[in-house]
C-alpha cells in the first residue's frame, strides 16, 4: 500500500537513522534546526488560530441607543451571518430590566447558529427557519462576551446602570 508520508519522510528518516550522520555535526544541527522550526511553526499556527479565529475585532460604536421597550422588555434582534459574524456584534441594555433577544441565523452560518452568553448561563440554537427567543434579566453592570460554541463568532453585551 502506498503512503504519501512514507514517500515524503523516507529520505529524512533515512538520514536520521543512519550511523554515518551521527558523527557529522552539520547534519545534526540541520536536523535539530528543522525539527525546532517545524515545532515553532506548529505552535504558532495552533495558538494563533485559537486566539482569535476570525480575526475580526469587536468595535463598540459610539452613541449606541438602548433597545426599544416592548411589553416591558428590552427588545433586540441578533443574527448569525454566513460572513462569520454576529449582527450586531455589540448589544447595549439596562440593568434590572428584562431582555428579549430574537435570535436567528443565515442558512450557512455554521457554528454561529448556536449563541452562548456565559455570564447569563444561556445557550441557544437558532432554528433553521424563524427565530429563537432568549429572555433574561441582567443583574450586574459590565461588558460581557457572547460567542458561538467554537468562539469563532464573537460579540459583547454591555449592561448599563
Amino acid at each position: 500500500m502506498f503512503h504519501i508520508t512514507e514517500t515524503l519522510f523516507h529520505p529524512f528518516i533515512y538520514i536520521v537513522s543512519t550511523h554515518e550522520t551521527y558523527g557529522d555535526t552539520m547534519n545534526n544541527l540541520l536536523i535539530v534546526g528543522l525539527m525546532a522550526g517545524l515545532t515553532l511553526v506548529g505552535f504558532i499556527f495552533i495558538t494563533g488560530a485559537s486566539a482569535n479565529p476570525t480575526g475580526k475585532a469587536i468595535t463598540i460604536p459610539p452613541n449606541t441607543s438602548f433597545p426599544p421597550m416592548v411589553d416591558g422588555k428590552q427588545d433586540l434582534y441578533l443574527k448569525a451571518t454566513q460572513a462569520g459574524v454576529y449582527n450586531p456584534t455589540y448589544l447595549k441594555v439596562k440593568k434590572d430590566i428584562p431582555v428579549r433577544i430574537h435570535y436567528s441565523s443565515d442558512e450557512y452560518a455554521g457554528c454561529g447558529r448556536e449563541v452562548i452568553f456565559p455570564e447569563f448561563k444561556i445557550r441557544k440554537l437558532a432554528p433553521s427557519q424563524g427565530e429563537a427567543l432568549i429572555e433574561f434579566t441582567p443583574t450586574r453592570t459590565g461588558r460581557f462576551p457572547y460567542h458561538c460554541s467554537m468562539k469563532m463568532f464573537n460579540g459583547i453585551i454591555e449592561v448599563i446602570e
